[in-house]
């Protein structure tokens, strides 16, 4: 079973007396591979919105806590 093509197809009048469609190649999207840097972002992405989340986390939590007890 193959799998469908998400491709649309695009047509147009090749001209005003011609009344019949004509299909435009279409190509599908091919991202470009990504340089060096783009990687590097992207694990850096990876580790840094976490470890913000969690230092987040525990910033409220001491807070809260610090607020508790004191």
């Amino acid at each position: 079973m193959s799998k469908p093509s998400s491709v649309c197809r695009i047509y147009h009048f090749p001209s005003p007396e011609d009344r019949s469609f004509e299909e435009v190649p279409t190509v599908k999207n091919q991202q470009p591979e990504k340089s060096w840097p783009e990687i590097t972002m992207d694990v850096i992405g990876e580790w840094l919105i976490p470890l913000a989340a969690a230092g987040f986390v525990s910033m409220i939590f001491v807070q809260v806590v610090m607020w508790i007890w004191g």
